[in-house]
């Protein structure tokens, strides 16, 4: 009688609630996966699920890390602080400012006597970056900064102490210390001298603390892999006359400028030196950023044919201010875009071809070699949505590139389930990248499950039917969240004041053979504002 009278509301349920066709797209996956309950259609689980899942979990894992460098980033704005304090002369007001707005923007306690010529530097400073004033010279550095970059978005919204993580953060990545003059960045020789000595001044202040140091850089390389720019501690206890010459000996120029540079004065074979840059904690090197710039202007050339959705105007003439998702596509197999006809843009792809690695000891290195297997396999689609979801999640730690279940009510009585193929080779490097966050076992655990799965090319007993029609419940017991549509900035053209973002919609819906599942609905854009 009582299962009689659950079927009857599973029933009525259905009735209700039955919604989803191929084009209609539900709130999120996990709500098509609930909806196959209540509706008793088996599921199909498709890579873009398990995709998903799992870059809920890599977010979720990410948090702890970031409540800890959170804590961590106040003992470095303190100390450096008190450091440049105990022995400040009025020659130094640049360094201490910018030292005061680290610590402002970690809302830090900065009570005590603070000179005044410092105090009046930094509020200038503070008041670019709090009202995102867009491309201006920095009153400390002297540089012209993209102040959009302060913009805090995605994640990083939904709490005060994330919004100062966020700025912190991105305020000692990106604020730089420029080694060399060049016309084409308005560097002079002379703001060369003063930055030097400013850099030397607060690296000398970062000497006491080696540990704490050693600890931060070290956590922001699982995130995001190697700098791009070079640390202050580079030159702790270095005369300050010899930083530059000692620097360009090393010729490790960034292979991303994220420099507002005049195109018209400088060869693009001259950019990297002309943005060498020491930072307190450098941007990280990331393979696509690295691809986008290759693959825009000035680094490519005009264009061939007609004007495309990527064509701009610089420099009196028609060239690629902006990139593609798709240019990914065409260094790792070889998958060339419909917008590739400018100058140079093969040649650059084989030249990339060339350089580009994957390095397993940190997320963002077993990201792209997850986007390569994905693509090996052409599955476009779930590239771009993974693809957009990591750089969602990591998007702070790179450099951008410029030119808990509920048991259901209901019997479930599904006797079918079905898998998408092939995902075993993904699924490895998803085991082998989780199992560098905290608290993986048990996602790891069904990560592997699937893998298994994946062998039996869907013949399934009874018991693993079960498994992969309540697999959106066990991810919902060690997820914290549902996935919902992100949208993530990854290029800047500042000569059209525009920028290039990867959007994710709400999932789409498919019914292949008796399995219903969700899969990505990705869009590329070109958007006037930072959002």
């Amino acid at each position: 009688m009582i299962k009689k009278i659950f079927l009857t509301i599973a029933l009525l349920t259905t009735l209700l609630l039955s919604q989803f066709t191929n084009q209609q797209t539900p709130s999120s996956f996990f709500t098509l996966y609930e909806q196959n309950r209540q509706e008793q259609i088996p599921n199909y689980i498709s890579l873009d699920f398990i995709l998903t899942a799992n870059y809920l979990f890599k977010q979720q894992s990410i948090k702890p890390i970031e409540k800890e460098l959170y804590e961590k980033f106040g003992v470095l704005a303190k100390g450096l602080r008190e450091n440049i304090l105990k022995s400040y002369k009025p020659k130094e007001k640049e360094a201490l400012a910018y030292v005061l707005v680290l610590n402002r923007l970690l809302d830090s306690n900065t009570s005590g006597a603070i000179p005044q010529e410092a105090q009046s530097l930094a509020e200038q400073e503070w008041v670019l970056i709090d009202s995102h004033q867009g491309i201006t010279a920095s009153p400390i550095n002297k540089v012209a900064i993209d102040y959009s970059q302060f913009v805090v978005r995605g994640k990083y919204t939904q709490s005060a102490e994330l919004k100062s993580y966020f700025r912190a953060l991105k305020y000692m990545s990106y604020m730089p210390f420029m080694v060399n003059a060049h016309p084409a960045t308005a560097i002079t020789p002379q703001i060369v001298k003063e930055q030097r000595a400013n850099a030397l001044t607060i690296a000398n202040a970062l000497k006491p603390m080696p540990k704490l140091y050693k600890e931060i850089e070290a956590s922001i390389y699982l995130l995001g892999g190697k700098g791009d720019d070079l640390s202050l501690a580079r030159i702790i206890d270095q005369n300050s006359s010899q930083i530059s010459e000692q620097l360009n000996a090393l010729e490790q120029y960034p292979q991303i400028s994220e420099r507002i540079i005049d195109t018209r004065l400088i060869k693009a074979i001259d950019i990297p030196k002309a943005s060498l840059a020491l930072k307190l904690l450098p941007s990280r090197f990331s393979p696509d950023s690295y691809i986008f710039s290759s693959l825009t202007y000035p680094n490519v050339g005009e264009i061939e044919k007609t004007k495309d959705r990527l064509s701009s105007f610089i420099d009196g003439k028609w060239v690629r201010g902006y990139p593609t998702i798709e240019d990914i596509s065409a260094v790792l197999v070889s998958q060339y875009p419909k917008e590739q006809h400018y100058k140079g843009y093969k040649e650059s792809i084989k030249k990339l071809q060339k350089e580009i690695t994957c390095p397993k000891d940190h997320l963002y290195g077993y990201d792209f070699a997850i986007y390569k297997t994905l693509l090996e396999q052409n599955k476009s689609n779930s590239f771009k949505g993974y693809y957009t979801q990591s750089r969602y999640i990591l998007n702070l730690y790179q450099k951008q590139s410029y030119a808990g279940g509920l048991k259901s009510l209901f019997f479930d009585e599904r006797t079918k389930a079905v898998m998408e193929s092939n995902m075993s080779e993904v699924l490895e490097l998803l085991i082998a990248e989780d199992k560098l966050l905290p608290n993986s076992k048990d996602f790891v655990e069904i990560l592997t499950k699937l893998k298994e799965l994946d062998k039996k090319q869907n013949k399934f007993n009874k018991k693993e039917i079960k498994f992969l029609n309540n697999l959106d419940n066990r991810f919902k017991a060690i997820l914290e969240e549902k996935d919902s549509p992100i949208s993530v900035d990854i290029h800047t053209n500042p000569s059209d004041g525009k920028i290039l973002y990867e959007t994710l919609d709400n999932p789409i819906v498919k019914m292949i053979g008796e399995g219903r599942g969700a899969f990505y609905n990705h869009r590329e854009e070109i958007l006037g504002e930072r959002r």
